[in-house]
């Protein structure tokens, strides 16, 4: 596998994202105005299922100009009277405009943990619209599974399995450029591994062939806990891509801290590693989240961030790169207490502000006794500008928030031009049970 002779050190080289330059347009058209509103949420139907676990924004699944979404909750028991599946997981589809189900895909297995990991796809079908996967990275002893659905019909499209027991195949999923040269994009598929082992990233195409194969590039590190497309960090014209590492150590001359996390920047046509960025903090888990950015500097080129919420005893902190330069612009840590796990998601916010530049979000969900919160701030110098506590959200008697922003994503869902944040809440309690939501807040 392509291994890299550069050593470590926390810079890239980045180029524009053809996404980002596509959202920045939309947002440039964005109403002036910079209230927020909740449009919508959902509650999940079953006592611990954890819905909201995680959220992904899809494209245009039932075709009404408007993005819509996947909620996972990976602790849906699936049970009927001949039968009962505990933790198979479920997937729920939904329309981004009005917040109805568009269909449901249930694990059917006992522990798959379906709905662990949701990304958009090229499309695998050949029918003109992306696709999306769903991965169940505790199907067959762990081994793991990533399926594949056609967006116009929810049609299983195609499966991948990992192979050994405690894989873990499909604990993250990401749509990154083309590798083959195709004319397609290609789907990453993370295999962190649990156990004494170092965990990898498969590359498939749109008609599940094999690509690539990524190991970690260091010991035992998660390697594959979370992925994201990336800058063109090499700058040979095709958006690069970022893989997670949140129990990699990182040494130096001066000492090893255990547990810090490590981000690999990675070719995407070869796999080789291009850069790697880490902050020297013990324990602090820095990639447990990663997402692009918008240009956050008016340089003409997307950033990306990156999730640490471990850092000092689950405080947490973020940090923000420049995709042009792949200096770290700026960091942001919690001002909030320990066990807030600031940062455990994070995802691009749009121009939340309206100032023609990118921001992002990031989840608090141990905020205030675990009822959870998000932050949006700048992405031009990480300054504050908006907090979701929800503690002072009411929704209703009977009802709770809990881990509120456990899973962000960001999306135009509604059609009207202005990025809206969707916030994942599975400790959300509703009669008595922990049920689990989500929430779309909408930025207008």
């Amino acid at each position: 596998m392509p291994r890299s002779s550069r050593p470590l050190r926390a810079t890239a080289l980045g180029s524009s994202l053809s996404a980002c330059a596509a959202l920045t347009m939309f947002t440039a058209m964005a109403a002036p105005s910079h209230a927020q509103t909740f449009t919508h949420k959902g509650v999940g139907t079953q006592a611990g299922a954890k819905h909201g676990q995680v959220v992904a924004a899809l494209s245009d699944v039932d075709g009404d100009g408007g993005a819509d979404y996947a909620v996972g909750a990976p602790d849906f028991d699936n049970v009927a009277w001949w039968w009962n599946y505990p933790d198979a997981g479920r997937v729920t589809i939904v329309n981004g405009r009005t917040g109805a189900t568009i269909r449901t895909h249930t694990g059917g297995s006992s522990s798959e943990k379906f709905g662990s990991a949701i990304s958009v796809t090229p499309d695998c079908d050949a029918d003109g619209k992306s696709d999306y996967a769903i991965g169940a990275p505790g199907f067959s002893g762990s081994k793991g599974r990533v399926s594949v659905y056609s967006s116009a019909s929810g049609a299983l499209l195609w499966t991948h399995d990992g192979t050994f027991a405690n894989d873990r195949h499909g604990a993250a999923i990401a749509r990154i450029a083309d590798a083959n040269g195709d004319g397609h994009d290609e789907i990453a598929i993370g295999r962190p591994q649990s156990g004494v082992a170092p965990g990898y990233v498969h590359v498939r195409d749109r008609n599940n062939q094999h690509v690539m194969v990524i190991g970690a590039f260091t010991g035992i590190s998660r390697f594959g806990s979370a992925l994201a497309k990336g800058p063109d960090l090499n700058k040979d014209g095709t958006a690069d891509f970022l893989v997670g590492a949140p129990l990699a150590d990182v040494t130096t001359p001066f000492g090893t801290w255990t547990d810090a996390g490590i981000v690999y920047g990675l070719d995407a046509k070869t796999g080789a590693l291009i850069y790697s960025f880490w902050e020297l903090a013990s324990g602090a888990q820095f990639g447990t989240s990663i997402s692009a950015l918008l240009d956050t500097n008016a340089d003409g080129y997307g950033e990306f961030v990156v999730g640490a919420p471990a850092w000092s005893n689950w405080t947490g902190f973020a940090c923000v790169y420049s995709g042009k330069t792949g200096n770290k612009l700026f960091r942001v840590d919690s001002t909030y207490s320990t066990n807030e796990y600031f940062g455990q998601s994070v995802c691009n916010a749009g121009d939340w502000n309206g100032d023609g530049k990118g921001d992002f979000a990031v989840g608090i969900p141990g905020y205030s006794g675990a009822v959870g919160a998000i932050e949006v701030h700048s992405g031009t110098n990480g300054a504050l500008l908006h907090l979701v506590d929800a503690v002072t959200l009411n929704w209703g008697a009977g009802e709770g928030n809990g881990n509120f922003g456990w899973s962000l994503a960001g999306g135009l869902f509604d059609n009207d031009f202005a990025f809206d944040l969707l916030i994942g809440d599975p400790a959300y309690v509703k009669s008595g049970s922990i049920r689990g939501s989500h929430h779309l807040l909408e930025r207008y």
